[in-house]
């Protein structure tokens, strides 16, 4: 919790110093810099949640030495997109350089397993950094809350009809699939604009941090099964798209997709977020 708390606080005070920054011709006020300083924020904020979320048959087992590479990582990131929207604000007359966008978003998602395929509804909060006309960060949080299955049928009755209750948590070879639980997401996205008159095509890509357990049968002795929970929290790459459309001279909806791959699953969520422009 100490490292969601501190990532936290520097994206908070970060940003809007970093919109100051392209709006100032002090260039000790650096995009690059302020675009250092969100990218490390944004990637302690990340591996924080991940150990958050890492409790019952999970550990955190990260050392702070990966830690530090992982921030500098973070830093090296947005100081180079930092840099790009410094320049590509250049010709832009100050106080027309960088905005913030902030509001809900609401979605929905498709979840694909080897044994799975359901879907699920999240509800959440985008925060939008314009660094420049045509650059772009991004922090959504969302949550689910959902528990997937596997269709009926998908698991043999000889071992439906096998499984016992048990205290013992020690776990032999993994023979089917109880149950996926989806819990909350962070993700931290770079995004490039296209502008098409006054709507805007905005395409991301970058981090998710998920949340979820694993509810599997396990062998528990001979012909015998027991279901054990695991938290199995991930980090993947997400990648999409959005169309931003002014509505008020303050307010636009963004309906937009997102695609997130790796490991044994596959997730497409498409949604609507309705943002403030500051």
């Amino acid at each position: 919790m100490r490292l969601i708390r501190t990532g936290v606080i520097c994206m908070a005070l970060l940003a809007p110093r970093a919109s100051m920054a392209q709006q100032s011709n002090d260039p000790s006020r650096s995009g690059a810099a302020y675009g250092a300083g969100i990218g490390a924020a944004g990637a302690v904020l990340m591996v924080g949640t991940l150990w958050s979320w890492c409790d019952l048959g999970c550990e955190n087992d990260m050392p702070y030495g990966a830690l530090l590479g992982v921030a500098a990582t973070g830093a090296a990131i947005g100081a180079a997109v930092g840099l790009i929207a410094d320049r590509d604000a250049r010709d832009i007359p100050r106080g027309q350089r960088a905005h913030v966008r902030f509001g809900p978003t609401l979605s929905q998602a498709w979840y694909r397993e080897a044994s799975i395929n359901g879907s699920y509804v999240t509800r959440g909060l985008a925060f939008t950094l314009e660094a420049s006309p045509h650059i772009r960060f991004q922090t959504e949080y969302s949550h689910a809350g959902s528990e997937l299955r596997p269709p009926p049928g998908s698991v043999p009755a000889s071992i439906l009809d096998h499984v016992i209750a048990t205290g013992d948590r020690g776990a032999g070879y993994s023979r089917a699939v109880f149950s996926r639980w989806i819990g909350s997401s962070l993700s931290e996205t770079i995004g490039v604009r296209i502008p098409v008159s006054k709507i805007g095509v905005e395409l991301a890509g970058g981090l998710i941090s998920q949340q979820t357990a694993s509810r599997d049968y396990y062998d528990a002795g001979p012909g015998q099964y027991k279901v054990l929970k695991f938290a199995s929290p991930y980090l993947r790459y997400v990648y999409g798209g959005d169309v931003t459309i002014p509505v008020m001279k303050h307010v636009m909806i963004a309906p937009g997709v997102r695609w997130t791959s790796g490991g044994d699953s596959r997730t497409m969520r498409t949604g609507v977020a309705i943002q403030y422009r500051f």
